[in-house]
């Protein structure tokens, strides 16, 4: 019974030290320090393999780097890890979205949006791509959900001039202005 005690203890540990890894990494993140964060991330997830967090948070920081590839990997392995993570769903979907995977980042938004139904950050991400797809009444309402209809209007006028259509564009900003009066 004293190995399992010890085996308890090691486990404990290891989840600390762990947990005050990926803490630390965060620090450095917001700090701009990505060599810093890298490492403890990478510490976090030998102390702890199954580590979503942060396999996320180095999924994010190679997608800023621009490493894709490792990127893609990342992202694919916190969802296998922890596929109702609402955060780590909309950060995919997001990053599939400027990778353009469009189909991709759609299913992963749209699970990120039902799974966090009150975050306009995930519902926004997710209208994006609806409108960049020209699936313009669902964008709309997507947009609905992050925030006023003035504001929701403003969005769909940046999708339209995005997609060039600029008669639509400039249709959505003055009815987001006529709102906003």
């Amino acid at each position: 019974s004293n190995r399992a005690v010890a085996q308890a203890d090691s486990e404990a540990s290891s989840a600390d030290k762990s947990t005050a890894a990926i803490t630390m990494a965060r620090l450095a993140e917001r700090r701009d320090q990505t060599d810093q964060a890298k490492r403890l991330l990478q510490l976090a997830i030998d102390e702890n393999p199954e580590e979503s967090v942060a396999i996320h948070r180095l999924a994010v920081i190679f997608a800023k780097e621009g490493n894709f590839d490792e990127a893609d990997t990342h992202f694919l392995r916190a969802i296998e890890l922890d596929p109702e993570n609402a955060e780590i769903l909309g950060d995919a979907g997001h990053f599939y979205y400027l990778s353009s995977v469009p189909d991709r980042a759609v299913e992963l938004l749209t699970r990120a949006v039902e799974l966090s139904p009150n975050s306009p950050r995930y519902s926004n991400n997710l209208a994006v791509v609806l409108g960049e797809q020209g699936e313009d009444e669902n964008s709309l309402a997507m947009f609905r959900r992050g925030g006023s209809e003035a504001k929701a209007h403003a969005n769909m006028g940046f999708v339209f001039a995005q997609r060039g259509d600029m008669d639509k564009a400039i249709d959505s900003y003055s009815q987001a202005l006529t709102l906003d009066q």
